[in-house]
């Protein structure tokens, strides 16, 4: 099982209820709602931890967010903002 961890690639910055990340060497993606809920679940933990972990800060279950959250970690990955270990 793969868990997940922000790529030392990336600076990350807050502000309000955004989550700025900078590729060192490319784009500055700014994340908003549940992209930030994500982000925050993610160092350390595995795709099933994160997915139970946003289910709860979100007050439903967990199907109700796995597809999304599955898609949106990929994403990270093939971006090059998150690393699955």
């Amino acid at each position: 099982m793969s868990c997940f961890r922000q790529s030392a690639q990336v600076a990350v910055a807050r502000r309000d209820d955004r989550v700025f990340i900078a590729q060192l060497l490319g784009n500055v993606v700014v994340l908003q709602g549940n992209a930030t809920i994500i982000w925050d679940c993610v160092n350390g933990s595995s795709e099933e931890d994160i997915v139970r972990r946003v289910a709860a800060r979100a007050g439903v279950p967990d199907r109700d967010v796995a597809d999304e959250v599955r898609v949106f970690l990929s994403s990270l990955c093939q971006d090059g903002l998150l690393i699955a270990d």
